[in-house]
């Protein structure tokens, strides 16, 4: 563990703050760059069908549009499971009735303190949609063995949807045997 001299909070935005921790290090005082954000969820909504609701979007920083499980960052005073209900019906138009928390990972432990909660959700039944303002979505239902198939081809590159997706699988394979 590193002794925290001093913190200096350079951006403080909707999404992420960016702060400048210098520190006691064994080589002497280091600066160290922060990124301040309040968490996330990721959601791998599964039907009668097994099959996974994904969200088709543009990500602005890599310029290109991103196939994903629906996903947002936690509120102040959610917990991870409202937060992943929430993000779920606004994105998806989704409601779930069981709820299973898959996992836990820190996306970029390098430089960020988010901590991403993955839940599995089942048992679902259509409601409408009410994604943010910014958000352009489009939903894809995949059967999940062809969504996992994507994991392993590079078809599907983003973090959060790899680890949930393969995590669901794993676990739902478990629950069978």
């Amino acid at each position: 563990m590193y002794d925290i001299i001093s913190s200096e909070m350079l951006y403080s935005g909707r999404v992420i703050g960016l702060c400048i921790d210098t520190v006691n290090h064994r080589s002497g005082k280091l600066k160290l760059e922060v990124v301040k954000h309040s968490g996330g969820v990721a959601v791998v909504a599964l039907n009668d069908k097994l099959e996974v609701a994904l969200v088709r979007q543009y990500r602005h920083p890599i310029g290109q549009y991103l196939l994903e499980l629906p996903a947002g960052r936690l509120e102040a005073g959610d917990t991870p499971l409202e937060g992943a209900r929430r993000e779920l019906q606004q994105e998806t138009g989704l409601i779930a009735a069981d709820w299973k928390l898959l996992a836990k990972t820190y996306p970029a432990p390098g430089y960020c303190q988010e901590l991403l909660h993955i839940f599995l959700a089942r048992q679902l039944t259509s409601h409408t949609a009410t994604p943010d303002e910014d958000e352009e979505i489009e939903v894809v239902y995949l059967p999940l063995q062809v969504a996992t198939k994507m994991c392993y081809s590079g078809e599907l590159v983003d973090a959060k949807t790899i680890i949930g997706l393969l995590t669901a699988e794993n676990f739902l394979k478990d629950k069978h045997e």
